[in-house]
């Protein structure tokens, strides 16, 4: 879907690609493309912005989903003729995990999301006690599990699943948030509070986290992704809301970002909550086939 173009950069402003240039702003692939996104927003980002916003994306999924990507077919622009054909597995070893590569057709993929609770601005501005977002369950589904053939021919029996960096995927989703918002209600149209943690690489700062979190289980939907956006009213603020759920067709988790505010400005909301400063290092994977609920 092609929403109409903005025209200045939706993360800075910028109204140029670059100081001095004639192109066009670039547009922005809301859900990104290498996984099969198909909302665009044309002329939305400047070069700078467009440099950080893909490099969280690579992080986000060059490691944690590389294997239900190529196993679903969702190479971004990668070529065929540059397809690989092995992919790795970790096994756990006395000095650390070990990578095996496997081959493509044997390769047990992968789709491993945290579940998390409700964003923890909400629990702040109904006065109560709050947490930095952390797993409320873990969601796994294995495509082309053969315990059988990883046993035989590569000797492995229990492997775990590629970490997910806990900072970068909110960092991934506040950007999927905000985009969106801006393409549905328009630039102006509220008042954002991502920007700054959408720019923001300093992996010491936390301020994206307490504006993203998860809601109740739903079932299996029949999109690859859904995206939605929507308001919010907690203690008498307006907020703009956006539920994104991506692999929405195999009842992946569902998150909620909070990515602004209508009508009053965006100091009502609780920026700078003092969260830990482990979450935004987390990493976490799960172990399989030794079930598939061992997080660690």
């Amino acid at each position: 879907m092609m929403f109409p173009p903005v025209g200045q950069c939706i993360y800075c402003g910028a109204r140029e690609y670059e100081r001095g240039s004639t192109r066009r702003l670039a547009k922005e692939h809301i859900v990104p493309m290498a996984i099969g996104g198909k909302w665009i927003l044309p002329e939305a980002s400047c070069k700078k912005c467009e440099r950080i916003t893909g490099r969280t994306e690579s992080i986000a999924l060059n490691n944690h989903l590389v294997g239900p990507r190529r196993r679903l077919g969702l190479r971004g622009r990668t070529r065929a003729s540059e397809a690989v054909k092995e992919l790795p597995v970790f096994v756990a070893g006395p000095d650390g995990d070990v990578k095996v590569m496997i081959a493509v057709e044997d390769h047990p993929s992968a789709l491993f999301f945290l579940k998390l609770n409700a964003p923890p601005v909400i629990d702040r501005l109904l006065g109560r006690w709050f947490e930095p977002p952390s797993p409320a369950g873990v969601f796994v589904k294995i495509f082309n599990l053969k315990e059988d053939v990883l046993k035989e021919r590569y000797g492995i029996t229990e492997w775990a699943t590629p970490s997910l960096d806990l900072y970068t995927f909110c960092r991934m989703l506040a950007k999927i948030g905000h985009s969106y918002a801006i393409a549905k209600l328009g630039i102006g149209s509220f008042h954002p509070v991502l920007t700054q943690s959408i720019l923001e690489e300093d992996r010491n700062s936390a301020r994206v986290l307490p504006f993203v979190g998860g809601v109740p289980e739903e079932p299996e939907e029949a999109a690859l992704h859904t995206v939605q956006e929507g308001t919010i009213k907690v203690a008498g603020i307006e907020m703009v809301g956006v539920r994104i759920r991506l692999f929405a067709q195999f009842g992946a988790p569902t998150y909620l970002v909070v990515v602004g505010t209508k009508g009053k400005g965006p100091e009502v909301l609780p920026v700078g909550l003092p969260v830990g400063r482990d979450v935004p290092h987390s990493m976490s994977k799960v172990i399989v086939p030794g079930r598939s609920d061992r997080l660690t």
